[in-house]
């Protein structure tokens, strides 16, 4: 599952405060792991920092669900859900994964009508490789409240990352069946995604996500890809708060 950061048209409030983050509950629709073709329903949750202010120092503050136009900083978050051979027979024989959580950083610049933005994390549990994302992402408002953005992206990762994910070693292999492969770093992923925030108010917020991502490079050529799938889709829906504190 993956930590959106989302934006929307801004509702403004009389004073910025000094901390302030949209919290809810989100359910996915994803593949059960990384180059997989079977799917997973699971709950999983919303969380985006808006505003942190320490001190005189503002480090984050966005327009609502979206990032503030011009150029600037953002925080990126990503869990990954564990990988088990008891959940997907055709694994048996590989190491299963353990749920890998992933913090970072990344800068954008947008305007109204469009984003760019480049985001950078490190796997701080259940793997320690650099991933991120690359993409362009335009902006539709046809109703007021409701925001879309949606456009084309890539993935990228450096080698412990992807031989976690899409190698096998020749242990594994013996056990397994699949043939040894030790990918290097490079991209993983092309695709494009569709984002939608619909504002209830300026607390709440109703958001949505559907993603299609083809499994490029060492990523598409790995044996658990190809006796998975390439495509990649993903669907989310949820709800969230905004929580202020000034």
């Amino acid at each position: 599952m993956s930590a959106a950061v989302f934006a929307a048209a801004p509702m403004a409030l009389a004073e910025s405060p000094r901390l302030a983050f949209g919290l809810g509950p989100q359910a996915v629709i994803a593949p059960s792991y990384p180059g997989a073709d079977s799917y997973t329903a699971r709950p999983g949750a919303i969380f985006q920092l808006q505003n942190l202010r320490l001190g005189g120092v503002t480090l984050s503050e966005s327009d609502g669900w979206f990032d503030r136009d011009g150029t600037g900083f953002r925080g990126s978050l990503r869990v990954l859900s564990a990988r088990k051979a008891s959940d997907n027979p055709e694994l048996q024989g590989l190491e299963d994964l353990s749920t890998a959580l992933e913090l970072g950083g990344g800068i954008y610049h947008k305007t109204r009508e469009f984003q760019i933005y480049l985001d950078l994390r490190h796997g701080v549990t259940g793997h320690r490789g650099w991933v991120g994302e690359a993409g362009i992402d335009m902006f539709l408002r046809p109703v007021d409240g409701l925001t879309l953005a949606a456009g084309p992206r890539v993935g990228f990762a450096d080698g412990g990352y992807m031989r976690q994910y899409f190698g096998v070693t020749g242990a594994e292999s013996a056990d397994s069946g699949l043939a040894a492969f030790t990918p290097g770093s490079g991209f993983h992923s092309a695709g494009v995604g569709l984002r939608a925030v619909y504002e209830l108010n300026q607390d709440w917020a109703i958001l949505g996500s559907v993603g299609y991502d083809r499994l490029i490079g060492d990523a598409g050529r790995s044996p658990i890809a190809r006796q998975g799938s390439r495509d990649q889709f993903s669907v989310t829906l949820g709800v969230a708060r905004v929580l202020r504190l000034h």
